[in-house]
């Protein structure tokens, strides 16, 4: 059986001319900019944001002022409403005891075709309060995550605010019916050096609970069969 080691794929999408990378849930520092490969020909990036903490847009300021340090790149941004008629967008978020909840409908489809992606990024989105209190909810999130990754895609989900309330949703019996699968063993901060090349790429922000924080590969469950991926070359 075939394997994809962690270090060759991390090379081989820097490298890949063909490559689309989509972010849900970017906030005002996206990824996009600290890409190796960097995105011009047919290299692109999408980021999808609900902005559901920015009722002042203040995180929106900064994210149009990050955006001048690449204005020519193929970088492109969709604000995206989570209400089934654009209804749920911008509404303030409440709590109950320690829960904050999103105040509205949850519904986190996309304009995007299905398959667009080569590699999908959710940084602290699976354990996000908003979404982790509601299994519907994270189901719904990696449907649509599954049904927007190319067959041969990866997603690649990184946990370092809320990990252990992320991880219980990354289970195999809690991924059934998603249309994805783990790809791959998780990865820690004790895995130093792979840990940097990831954190290289997608840690913005770069605070972690050095106890809980992971990196954890999912793929289309077919594909993750036939390409068993291992943690270095």
């Amino acid at each position: 059986m075939a394997t994809l080691p962690l270090e060759s794929y991390l090379f081989s999408r820097d490298q890949d001319s063909e490559f689309l990378m989509l972010e849900l849930g970017h906030g005002p520092y996206p990824v996009a900019f600290q890409q190796p490969g960097g995105f011009t020909g047919n290299r692109a990036y999408i980021g999808s944001e609900a902005w559901t903490r920015d009722s002042e847009g203040r995180s929106r300021a900064a994210l149009s002022t990050v955006r001048t340090t690449d204005p020519s790149g193929n970088i492109f941004f969709i604000e995206q409403s989570l209400g089934k008629t654009g209804e749920g967008n911008h509404q303030e978020p409440y709590e109950i005891g320690s829960k904050i909840l999103f105040k509205g409908p949850y519904d986190p489809t996309t304009v995007l075709p299905s398959g667009i992606a080569s590699e999908v990024v959710l940084s602290n989105l699976v354990g996000d309060p908003q979404i982790a209190h509601s299994r519907r909810r994270v189901r719904r999130l990696l449907k649509e995550v599954s049904r927007l990754t190319a067959h041969d895609g990866l997603v690649v989900v990184r946990e370092t605010e809320s990990p252990r309330q992320a991880n219980r949703h990354l289970e195999r019996l809690a991924l059934l019916g998603t249309g994805l699968r783990k790809f791959g063993a998780r990865i820690t901060p004790d895995e130093e050096a792979i840990w940097q090349q990831l954190e290289a790429r997608f840690g913005v922000k770069k605070g972690y609970d050095k106890g809980a924080s992971f990196y954890q590969f999912l793929a289309k469950a077919v594909h993750a069969d036939i390409f068993p991926m291992t943690e270095a070359s």
